[in-house]
């Protein structure tokens, strides 16, 4: 497998407002051929602007979001959001939309979470609708639109492709119907994926076209090694983290119920002790601190796609990017590495390049 045959994203970093380094990191990926660079909502920056900016920083890249939530912005809003930025990129724009968390909805927003599936389906139904120049007509079960409006200027294209963040069966089958992509939330275990990639199946059955032409995009935690003395010190700091990032799949704002069922079923006793840490605790940064400590090393390797855990080399990193296509992860989205922008470049290529 060559380079061109792997699709490689990144995840975007928050400060690339602020930061000449982060801009000329993103500049590097973009010149060695990475395929996309990718923002969520949770950032301390307003997620808009920050594609915004990446799209002024690069040239190739596509630019995506992971995820915008369909509870914060009107579908309108949406497309009028997307389109204006997709002709400043020069047609790079992926829209990720997504319901979000319910509680984050409630304490952030003051925005109640009502039938999600619906709602996405809905939106996804307008923002195709006005960015093919058609009028605003929307009959539907929660959003009830006609109107003489239409985008006020000709999009780069008239259709931007959509990818939704989704994990619950009737979730990911609508998406295999309604989508161009997937997102799934949190991490995967090898048969989770090939059950998600079933499902989305039977939604894209619906709409008459094949499982193929949807992209499956996977956030895959990564430790890129550059020092061989720092192996095991690196591994242990990537564990602590993800031991933390499946603490707040269990509990939390964040929590993700069909993550903490799966994790539940083979690790009754750990999850008991991550909630029972996490309600003792007060302060939210506590909390999160100690619900950690229960996650296990082996709760850790269970929930990753062919055994893998990414620590490694860049060559190795590489290799194992190449065996999750082959496990049906079409779109890997990993970390940007750490260090200035010539070492990150020399991390870049190799993992790119193999």
């Amino acid at each position: 497998m060559t380079s061109s045959d792997l699709r490689i994203g990144l995840w975007g970093e928050y400060d690339l407002l602020t930061s000449a380094e982060a801009r000329e990191r993103l500049e590097i990926a973009d010149q060695l051929g990475y395929d996309s660079v990718w923002f969520d909502d949770a950032t301390p920056f307003d997620e808009v602007t920050l594609l915004g900016e990446a799209a002024r920083a690069t040239e190739r890249m596509n630019i995506g979001t992971a995820i915008m939530s369909v509870f914060t912005r009107s579908p309108t809003i949406i497309a009028e959001t997307f389109a204006s930025l997709d002709l400043l990129s020069g047609g790079r724009m992926v829209i990720g939309l997504g319901a979000s968390s319910a509680e984050y909805l409630k304490r952030v927003h003051g925005v109640p979470f009502v039938k999600p599936l619906r709602r996405l389906r809905e939106y996804v139904e307008i923002i195709n609708l006005l960015m093919r120049g058609e009028r605003l007509v929307c009959h539907g079960n929660l959003l009830d639109l006609e109107s003489p409006y239409r985008l006020p200027f000709t999009p780069a294209r008239n259709h931007i492709p959509i990818y939704i963040g989704a994990m619950r069966p009737r979730s990911v089958e609508q998406t295999g119907e309604i989508a161009d992509g997937i997102v799934p939330g949190g991490d995967m275990t090898t048969d989770e994926l090939t059950t998600l990639r079933t499902q989305l199946a039977v939604g894209a059955a619906r709409a008459e076209r094949g499982a193929d032409e949807l992209t499956v995009a996977a956030a895959i935690g990564a430790a890129y090694i550059v020092d061989e003395s720092q192996r095991e010190s690196q591994r242990r700091q990537f564990l602590q983290q993800r031991k933390w990032e499946l603490a707040r799949m269990i509990v939390g704002t964040w929590a993700i119920p069909e993550r903490r069922e799966s994790l539940a079923r083979d690790f009754p006793k750990e999850v008991k002790a991550v909630e029972a840490a996490w309600a003792a605790e007060a302060d939210p940064m506590e909390a999160s601190r100690a619900a950690s400590a229960p996650v296990t090393d082996e709760m850790v390797g269970s929930r990753t796609i062919g055994g893998h855990e990414l620590v490694g080399t860049p060559k190795e990193i590489h290799k194992a990017l190449v065996e999750l296509k082959s496990l049906g992860v079409d779109l890997p989205i990993v970390a940007m590495p750490p260090g200035s922008p010539d070492e990150v470049g020399r991390i870049l290529e190799e993992v790119i390049n193999g």
